[in-house]
C-alpha cells in the first residue's frame, strides 16, 4: 500500500508536472492567440482604409475620366462652333462683298441716267443720237446687272443671316 501509495504520488507529481507543463503552454497558446488577434484586427484595419482609399481613388479616377471626357466634348463642340462661325464670318464677309457690287451698279446707274439725262436735255439740234443710243444701251445693261447682283446679294444675305440666326440659336441652347 505504501507502495502504491508512493506510485499514486509519483503519477500525481507527473500529472502536476504535466498539468504545469500544459498550462504554461496553453498561457503562451493564449498569449500567441491574444497576439494573432491584435495583428488580425491590425490587419482588418489596414485592409479597410485601403478598401475605402481604393474606392476613393476608383471615385477619383472616375472623375477624372468624366473631366476629360467632358473637357474632350467642350472641345469638339467649341471646335465646331468656331467652324461654324468661320462659316458665317464669310458668309457675312460675300453678303457685304455683294452689297458693295449692288451699290457701285447703283451709282454706275445713276451715272448713266445723269450723262443720258443731260444728253437729252440739250437743245434738239444739239444732241447726238449715237450717244443717246449708246447710253440707252448701257443704260439697259446696268439695269438688268442691277437686278442679277440684287438678286444675288439677297440671296447671299438671306443664306449669311439664316446661317447667323442657326448659330445663335444653337449657341442659346
Amino acid at each position: 500500500m505504501i507502495r502504491l501509495a508512493g506510485q499514486w504520488s509519483d503519477y500525481g507529481r507527473e500529472v502536476n508536472a504535466h498539468a504545469h507543463t500544459m498550462g504554461v503552454e496553453l498561457a503562451q497558446l493564449e498569449s500567441e492567440l491574444a497576439n494573432v488577434e491584435s495583428q488580425l484586427s491590425t490587419t482588418q484595419e489596414q485592409l479597410s482604409t485601403a478598401q475605402s482609399r481604393i474606392t476613393e481613388l476608383a471615385s477619383e479616377k472616375a472623375l477624372v475620366g468624366d473631366d476629360r471626357e467632358t473637357q474632350r466634348l467642350l472641345a469638339e463642340d467649341t471646335a465646331q462652333i468656331a467652324t461654324e462661325a468661320l462659316g458665317v464670318s464669310s458668309d457675312l464677309a460675300s453678303c457685304v462683298t455683294r452689297q458693295t457690287r449692288v451699290l457701285d451698279t447703283l451709282v454706275t446707274l445713276q451715272s448713266n441716267q445723269s450723262d443720258l439725262l443731260t444728253e437729252r436735255t440739250k437743245p434738239a439740234r444739239d444732241q447726238d443720237t449715237d450717244i443717246i443710243s449708246s447710253l440707252e444701251e448701257t443704260l439697259g445693261e446696268t439695269r438688268t446687272k442691277l437686278t442679277d447682283v440684287s438678286q444675288t446679294a439677297t440671296e447671299t444675305c438671306e443664306g449669311a443671316t439664316e446661317r447667323y440666326n442657326a448659330l445663335v440659336k444653337e449657341l442659346e441652347s
